[in-house]
């Protein structure tokens, strides 16, 4: 067992205090045996050799299941076990198991862990983070078996993104320090076999079996979840289940699909014109990204593909792929994926070039699929009379491409921007005849949206964010990183898709390339202003808002015009400098 039969008890306490002024005077208990005196880890295969774990980060009831499940298969396996809840100790909440060999090393079992485990096991990724931050876990001898997907804490949410770490990366820094880690999404798996979110304890427990850092035998573990009687079968079978996931090689396990499955499950979605290029942008996903990038780009494709046609997603593929290649180019072909632009320049390419419009609501509201649903919500059947009428938000610029390509002369304002027309609304009763002709019309409008305003409106922010996008990846990767998750900025419909747009374009243009501009002419030993300047900026949008944001792009404006005119870089970083101070509290306020 790691850490644990080489300190007495009076080290433990100097150890566990962060701060250690006087350590009382205390009978010590007899000095635990060493390794060299109790072998745990040189038994013969038929004995169980000692560990300890930890169980975190999942709620208390599931958390409790758990280690029941654990200290009743050690009593079946002739072990002697004890567990002792973690108060929120280095940030940690959950319990501490300890497992020995037989009574004669009873004594030696703590109450606290005394430096790296033998397991953890977590059910979020915040308390498998601090796991790892207080030295729980270590490269040679921890497993680590986590169910959990991403969530984010009111904290985390106040905080910019970039100090927030994500998924992906606590997923990296967990297998760096792990010596075998384990990952799975629980609700998701649960879902793949048909079994409730409730069965997570048991597919934990069957990856937990699948590793083999316990050596429990099945029996002693199905036997304890037959005594301890709560959802047994249930568990049994989310625990069968379970065992194959801890048996994977490691890391995180995903249901990736081939080319084949994800164009099988998706292509009778897509129009019948573009199921073939569609198939072909889907096959070239997998030969043009890393694999961890693949499913967010075949998602992107299916999107595009859903709300116009193929020829609409091959632009989002061929701007990928320019940017895999600067990116290479600039950042060399050695770069982890986890670090990578490629991931976020997708998701933000999908977010700029999908906006609803009358074609894609009403391409989503003709399914068949969705009847049924309305049917199901509402209580009606086919026998019974009915009348369901839904609304379909339509712009004066929508309305006008779902019958030619010119726009409307009349009651609008020529001056009036078209993304800040007034709506209206458009009554379609969906279950008549001549709803449906409605909605099939206004779905097969997508092939007039081709050169209109509108899209070339749209098009012309998706260029502002690969021009931001190419320049930050010649300068410095990690405003790269930044320009690349900005493009999601640009959300909404009417007018508050184009003050998030107005909002995004002042991003790019007035501080990134503006800050990139002015470091073009630094000295060799000059601090870069943009890796100061674009990250405080992102902060400020993403903690107090566009208006903020704002504030410091006419500053930002303003320094970089007076550097055109004369001003020296010293004083231009003076002034950046003053620029990026954090507001200090009013004293007394």
């Amino acid at each position: 067992m790691t850490g644990t039969f080489n300190r007495s008890a009076v080290d433990v306490d100097v150890a566990l205090d962060p701060e250690p002024t006087a350590v009382p005077a205390a009978e010590p208990r007899p000095a635990a045996p060493t390794r060299d005196a109790v072998d745990v880890t040189r038994r013969a295969d038929s004995v169980v050799r000692p560990w300890s774990a930890i169980v975190c980060g999942l709620p208390e009831d599931r958390t409790l299941l758990v280690v029941d499940w654990l200290l009743l298969a050690c009593r079946e396996a002739g072990l002697v076990g004890q567990a002792m809840p973690l108060t929120g100790r280095d940030g940690l909440h959950g319990m501490y198991v300890e497992v020995a060999a037989d009574e004669s090393v009873e004594a030696a079992l703590g109450e606290l862990p005394w430096g790296a485990v033998d397991l953890v096991v977590a059910g979020e990724h915040l308390e498998l983070a601090r796991a790892v931050d207080a030295g729980y876990v270590d490269a040679d001898a921890t497993t680590v078996v986590a169910s959990c997907r991403r969530s984010y804490t009111t904290v985390e949410r106040a905080v910019a993104p970039q100090h927030v770490l994500r998924e992906r990366e606590i997923d990296a820094i967990v297998d760096e320090h792990a010596l075998a880690y384990h990952a799975f999404d629980g609700h998701e798996v649960a879902r793949w076999y048909g079994l409730p979110a409730a069965a997570q304890p048991g597919l934990l427990l069957g990856a937990l079996h699948g590793t083999g850092a316990t050596g429990l035998d099945i029996e002693h573990l199905l036997a304890a979840i037959d005594t301890l009687g709560i959802d047994a079968p249930m568990h049994a079978e989310a625990f069968r289940r379970g065992t194959r996931l801890g048996r994977r090689a490691g890391g995180r396990v995903r249901r990736t699909r081939t080319p084949y499955q994800f164009t099988r499950r998706r292509r009778a979605l897509v129009p019948h014109r573009s199921r073939r290029a569609f198939e072909e942008l889907v096959a070239r996903a997998d030969e043009l990204v890393d694999p961890e990038h693949v499913p967010a780009l075949q998602e992107a494709i299916f999107r595009l593909t859903e709300f116009q046609d193929a020829d609409w997603a091959t632009r989002l593929v061929d701007h990928v792929a320019t940017i895999v290649d600067a990116e290479r180019e600039h950042a060399g072909s050695d770069l982890s994926p986890h670090h990578s632009v490629v991931g976020d320049a997708i998701r933000s390419l999908a977010t700029l070039m999908v906006w609803p419009d009358a074609a894609w609501i009403a391409n989503r509201k003709r399914r068949s699929e969705r009847i049924v649903q309305l049917r199901t919500a509402h209580g009606i059947s086919r026998r019974d009379a009915y009348d369901l009428v839904e609304h379909i938000p339509l712009d004066a610029l929508d309305r006008a491409a779902t019958r030619s390509k010119r726009l409307p002369a009349a009651p609008v304002d020529a001056r009036t921007p078209p993304l800040l027309q007034p709506l209206q609304v458009e009554r379609i009763r969906t279950t008549s005849i001549s709803g449906a002709i409605r909605l099939r019309r206004l779905a097969a409008s997508s092939a007039a949206r081709e050169g209109s305003p509108r899209q070339q409106h749209e098009l012309d922010t998706v260029d502002a964010w690969l021009v931001a996008l190419h320049d930050a990846l010649r300068s410095d990767h990690d405003l790269a990183r930044i320009v690349a998750r900005s493009g999601t900025i640009v959300q909404g419909t009417g007018a508050v898709r184009e003050a998030n747009r107005a909002t995004a374009h002042a991003f790019w243009g007035r501080i990134v390339r503006q800050s990139l501009h002015v470091d073009r002419t630094a000295g060799r030993d000059d601090v870069p202003i943009a890796r100061q300047v674009v990250p405080f900026a992102w902060e400020q949008l993403c903690r107090s808002g566009p208006l903020a944001l704002w504030e410091y792009a006419a500053q930002v404006v303003g320094i970089a015009l007076a550097h055109a005119r004369g001003m020296s870089y010293e004083d231009v970083s003076a002034a950046f400098d003053a620029v990026c101070t954090a507001r200090r509290p009013v004293e007394g306020a």
